[in-house]
């Protein structure tokens, strides 16, 4: 396999971040997670990307400015920045709501600014041509491009107050490698994707909003994963115990249907009942990028929360195939969880 690039998927606990690996310490990030609790600070994203030895970062993409998206985008643009340049060569943002309205939103147009006298472009997510291209590697064909939304949909969202109808859905091209970055995706982004696109193929796609069903009927949620959306393995990243009960249940179920293969980034108890005993059951894999904690807990940190499925995920992408890191690990893993849903 000729391996182009890597995409992890980050156990970020409830939040979401993708960062995808080019070789000789270049990345691009998509979105960012939740902004890092002190106590964790040795699984923020800026400890991560130490981990990977990221030095310089092409393009740093925020779907929308929802805080579990957005939130350590300031640390990013301010460790990356010395008093001459910058380090963050490009910034991809939206408008999807006025800039109080998000307290990382507001203190990120700060971090922009003083950004963008030193070199660093920051420039509208949105469409202006379909599909926009975001950032584009000739000698790997790769491409990453932003198929969702069209302007206008962001100043709709300003007003309707809701802003995950404009959140941003990319899709990276690696020869014929597809992964699909769906975000907070709402089911009127699919609908509309639909009748752009069609079905839309993928190897790996994250699954919209970390899960959840959307407020949508079975029948439509059907739809989604049957028509809309078709793909060989779906990642959600969920947090343990996150108050919005996701994954929903149906729609593991039926992405489950549609013949993809599940990878949650963690556990929760609508899988098992002894997360404590999952903790210290659990094998390290990837952890040491992760906010799991496969020991005890850090003090001050709830015993329940943030205990790895399949922890941070990462994707090996060629331009003919992609390979899973420690796939079969994972299914031995979740093989051993009785009341799992993705089985």
């Amino acid at each position: 396999m000729n391996i182009q690039a890597r995409c992890y998927f980050v156990d970020v606990g409830q939040g979401t971040c993708q960062i995808i690996c080019l070789g000789e310490g270049r990345a691009v990030i998509i979105d960012t997670g939740a902004p890092c609790p002190r106590r964790d600070v040795r699984k923020s994203i800026m400890a991560v990307l130490q981990s990977l030895k990221v030095s310089t970062i092409e393009a740093l993409i925020l779907s929308h400015n929802d805080d579990d998206h957005i939130g350590q985008a300031s640390n990013i643009l301010t460790t990356y920045r010395s008093e001459t340049q910058s380090e963050v060569r490009a910034v991809w943002l939206l408008q999807d709501r006025p800039i109080q309205s998000s307290k990382s939103f507001d203190g990120l147009t700060t971090c922009l600014k003083q950004s963008q006298k030193i070199g660093c472009r920051v420039g509208c997510l949105a469409n202006d041509s379909e599909p926009k291209i975001l950032f584009e590697d000739d000698k790997k064909d790769l491409t990453l491009k932003v198929i969702y939304p069209p302007f206008l949909r962001t100043l709709e969202t300003q007003s309707s107050g809701v802003p995950n109808d404009a959140c941003a859905v990319l899709r990276l091209d690696v020869g014929k490698s597809k992964i699909l970055f769906t975000g907070d995706a709402s089911w009127q982004t699919l609908e509309y994707l639909h009748q752009k696109f069609g079905t839309i193929f993928s190897d790996v796609m994250s699954v919209p909003h970390h899960g959840s069903d959307m407020s949508m009927s079975e029948d439509r949620l059907s739809w989604i994963y049957g028509t809309v959306l078709n793909t060989t393995f779906a990642v959600i990243s969920a947090g343990t115990t996150n108050q919005y009960g996701h994954p929903a249940e149906k729609v593991v179920r039926l992405i489950r249907q549609s013949g993809a293969e599940i990878l949650c980034t963690q556990i929760t108890k609508k899988c098992s009942s002894y997360l404590v005993t999952c903790r210290q059951q659990r094998g390290t894999f990837n952890l040491d990028i992760s906010r799991s904690q496969y020991q005890s807990p850090i003090k001050g940190a709830s015993k329940f929360s943030n205990i790895a499925c399949c922890g941070t995920i990462a994707v090996d992408i060629g331009t003919d195939s992609i390979e899973v890191l420690h796939l079969s690990r994972f299914q031995d893993w979740k093989a051993q969880q009785p009341q799992r849903l993705c089985s």
